[in-house]
C-alpha cells in the first residue's frame, strides 16, 4: 500500500495526530525534499526522493519512475508512506507519482490522507 500523505503547512508542531500515527507505523516513509525530511524527521528515518522542478517532462517523468521503482518494494509488501507539504489531493508531487504508480504497478493499494 502506498499512502499519500499530508504533512500540511510546513510546520511540524501542525501535523495530524493522524499523520503521526501513519509516520510511526510505515514501513519507510519517502519524502521530496528537504523540508519535508524536517517536518517528519522526529517519528521516522524517511527517504528523500528526487522531485526535478525543471520544466522538460522527460526528466519528470524519469525522476518519477526512478521514485517508483524504489517505492514499490515497500508499497508491495508492506506500508510505504510519501509525505507531502500540503494536501495530497491538491496538485502536488502525490498525484504525478500516483499516475506513474498506477500504470507500472496496477496492484498496489494507493490511499490519501489529507494534513489538515
Amino acid at each position: 500500500m502506498l499512502i499519500g500523505l499530508g504533512l500540511g503547512p510546513g510546520d511540524k508542531d501542525l501535523l495530524t495526530l493522524r499523520a503521526v500515527k501513519l509516520l510511526e507505523n510505515a514501513d519507510t516513509v519517502f519524502v521530496p525534499g528537504e523540508m519535508a525530511k524536517n517536518i517528519v524527521s522526529d517519528y521516522c528515518d524517511p527517504v528523500m526522493l528526487e522531485f526535478p522542478m525543471v520544466s522538460d517532462e522527460n526528466v519528470i517523468t524519469e525522476a518519477l519512475i526512478r521514485n517508483a521503482e524504489k517505492i514499490a518494494p515497500v508499497a508491495e509488501k508492506g506500508v510505504a508512506v510519501l509525505g507531502i507539504i500540503g494536501d495530497p489531493s491538491f496538485y502536488s508531487t502525490f498525484s504525478r507519482q500516483c499516475a506513474i504508480m498506477l500504470d507500472r504497478y496496477p496492484d498496489i493499494e494507493i490511499e490519501s490522507h489529507p494534513g489538515i
